[in-house]
């Protein structure tokens, strides 16, 4: 398939996403005028992050798998895990060995086991979040999550070709479903208190609540693979619909439609930065029903439906597109300096925003050398063993017999 670089920049503003939010955690006070849009970059990032991953997996493997054969199956999990895995293993071995140890044995082996098969984020576990067992490496909750909804891809990809609709019906189907799957995501977002007890009631002691972090709905909303697969299916719901149209070459009216919903959304996202009280009640209302994820997906439709334009070519900036590849060193390892740091600033604004400028060229430079010293290497390295050794294996088997 051919490569479209705006999604790879835009992996880029999603990882600079949550950084900019994680400032919370270190240099930036929650008292700031800066608090709104910071905790706002934090659930754009992630949704950015999962949409995204849909379209992509969607746009590189749906042929790859589509003979569901286990030998696809093999390739796409070989590809996938040598993608993630060794950064994900090397940053956490440096956590678990240098982090000041604040569980006995058995704790620290129970919660590391999890975290060393990329589980941690599949069960909820009342009295301390599996994901956060290791402070720097809390956020590979989402790698954990990501594999999960990799081994449920098959599925979705299986209803996706079922479907043998015109190209109109297949338009209205898609963009039902994303409409649908958003609203039903945004109210659960807003009912917290109703799944908790909803939990409580189903299973008992297993989802009691423990202080306001561990609570049964954040694990479920944030955390867990079980609704962050429904944002992976907006996105490849979006990469199904271009797939159905790659052939066809945009029309001028739908190059215009496209891009003016790729407008409104920006808008629709650029609102979201602002106190609640400021933004208008049509932007409020919409973002209320809907959250981010229709929105996303709109702009990712658009980056790769119409290139050349003047959304393609933004996300297209070389900066952005190289820093998009290193995207997720970036994402692994900004927590491990952001824990150096710490040390807020509660009423300086320049002191304030030198810090962050300095810790974010920090995480960059740093990010570019676990790029190019140990996430591609060992990529390419882990991806050829692992494809090798079935082929090892067969062959053994014949000798011996």
């Amino acid at each position: 398939m051919p490569d479209i670089p705006a999604l790879t920049g835009l992996r880029f503003w999603a990882a600079f996403s949550i950084i900019l939010h994680h400032l919370l955690i270190s240099i930036v006070p929650r008292d700031t005028p800066f608090e709104t849009m910071l905790v706002a970059c934090g659930s754009l990032g992630m949704t950015t992050f999962f949409v995204l991953s849909g379209f992509i997996i969607h746009y590189n493997y749906h042929y790859k798998v589509s003979d569901f054969s286990i030998r696809s199956y093999w390739e796409f999990f070989v590809a996938r895990f040598s993608r993630l895995y060794p950064l994900y293993l090397a940053l956490l071995l440096l956590d678990v060995t240098t982090a000041e140890r604040r569980l006995n044995w058995f704790g620290f082996t129970f919660i590391l086991t999890f975290f060393i098969t990329m589980t941690q984020s599949w069960i909820y576990l009342p009295g301390g979040l599996l994901p956060l067992g290791f402070h720097r490496s809390s956020v590979s909750w989402s790698v954990s999550t990501e594999m999960l909804i990799y081994a449920a891809y098959p599925a979705l990809l299986w209803v996706l070709l079922k479907d043998r609709s015109s190209h109109t019906a297949r338009i209205v189907w898609v963009l039902a479903s994303i409409l649908g799957i958003s609203l039903a995501l945004a109210c659960l977002n807003t009912v917290p208190d109703m799944i908790d007890s909803l939990a409580l009631r189903t299973f008992g002691w297993w989802a009691r609540q423990v202080g306001e972090q561990y609570t049964f709905s954040i694990w479920l909303m944030f955390y867990s693979p079980y609704m962050r697969f429904f944002e992976f299916s907006i996105g490849a719901l979006a990469c199904g619909m271009l797939l159905r149209r790659r052939d066809m070459s945009p029309t001028l009216i739908e190059r215009r439609l496209i891009l003016f919903l790729a407008a409104a959304s920006l808008l629709m996202v650029a609102s979201t930065f602002f106190p609640r009280t400021s933004r208008p009640e049509p932007l409020r209302a919409a973002f209320t029903y809907t959250g981010y994820y229709p929105w996303i997906a709109a702009m990712i439709y658009a980056c790769a439906r119409a290139p050349g334009s003047w959304l393609d070519r933004f996300f297209s900036l070389s900066p952005f597109v190289t820093l998009g590849e290193w995207s997720y060193s970036i994402y692994l390892f900004h927590i491990f300096l952001y824990h150096a740091v710490s040390t807020k600033s509660a009423s300086n604004p320049s002191l304030i925003f030198t810090q962050s400028v300095l810790i974010i060229l920090a995480v960059f430079a740093s990010a570019y050398v676990l790029y190019t010293f140990i996430e591609m290497p060992w990529r390419k390295r882990t991806k050829a063993w692992l494809l090798a050794w079935p082929i090892g294996l067969r062959k053994a088997s014949t000798t011996a017999s």
